[in-house]
């Protein structure tokens, strides 16, 4: 049996795991753990669903495998990938596999073919750094969601939930499809098309979302664990009024 330790830094942290809509957006500034505790929720789902498929992806290929690829093998214990088991880890490729069959597919975005998003079959999907992400490769990697159609639904799901959705034409039950949006404050505020659909006081979420998209939202000092590091105070040390005012503090739609 292999445990994942994880004990929640924040009410936003808690907030994230405990939330079922489809879609959920982290909107926090520097170093409030947006990017662990989504590898967590997403390597959960993994371990939950076998033969089920993530992308996890960033805008550039420097950034995903430096900093969003180590976070998550910082939560993922190497002994849920090993090669005698059936694991596999190639990092060159961008690619795991789990010894339960499921499969994570790092992907950067730099010079993307939107052609080349539309042949992907996967569940679950965890977007870094959203925000320097077009809304074109966004909408084409949701629309993938839900497209690998052998993943497995465990049976005590199955007994607790009688009704259970089922594909129609194969009367296979289906794996939920899950996103998770990671994003400092952009730079285009309210304007930015990802706070459109997922902020609370957006009119187009408020008419089109609200059902499956839901909205975190934190500051850095919220992370008990950053302010214990001393990481914000060393950082606040540095950066001017303007940053810490974008990467501490939350502002709502105007």
């Amino acid at each position: 049996m292999i445990n994942l330790e994880f004990e929640p830094a924040s009410p936003a942290q808690i907030y994230f795991c405990n939330s079922t809509k489809r879609n959920i957006l982290f909107n926090s500034g520097y170093g409030a753990g947006k990017t662990y505790v989504g590898s967590y929720k997403i390597l959960l789902l993994l371990l939950k669903f076998n033969k089920s498929r993530a992308v996890i992806g960033r805008q550039k290929y420097t950034d995903l495998m430096k900093t969003t690829a180590q976070t998550f093998f910082q939560v993922c214990p190497s002994e849920l990938y090993e090669e005698k088991y059936g694991g596999a880890r190639a990092d060159a490729r961008g690619y795991l596999r789990l010894i339960n069959g499921s499969e994570v597919f790092f992907m950067h975005f730099d010079n993307m073919d939107i052609k080349s998003i539309k042949s992907l079959e996967i569940n679950f999907l965890l977007l870094d750094q959203a925000e320097e992400i077009s809304e074109a490769i966004y909408l084409g990697l949701d629309s993938r969601l839900g497209r690998k159609s052998d993943a497995e639904v465990p049976e005590d799901l199955l007994a607790l939930n009688p009704n259970w959705p089922r594909n129609e034409l194969t009367n296979a039950p289906l794996v939920p499809p899950y996103s998770f949006i990671l994003i400092n404050p952009p730079d285009e505020g309210e304007a930015n098309y990802l706070i459109q659909r997922f902020h609370p006081d957006s009119l187009e979420w408020q008419t089109k979302w609200r059902d499956i998209n839901d909205y975190v939202w934190s500051s850095s000092r919220d992370n008990k664990a950053l302010v214990i590091l001393n990481g914000l105070r060393d950082m606040l040390m540095v950066k001017s009024d303007k940053v810490k005012e974008r990467f501490t503090k939350f502002t709502k739609v105007q």
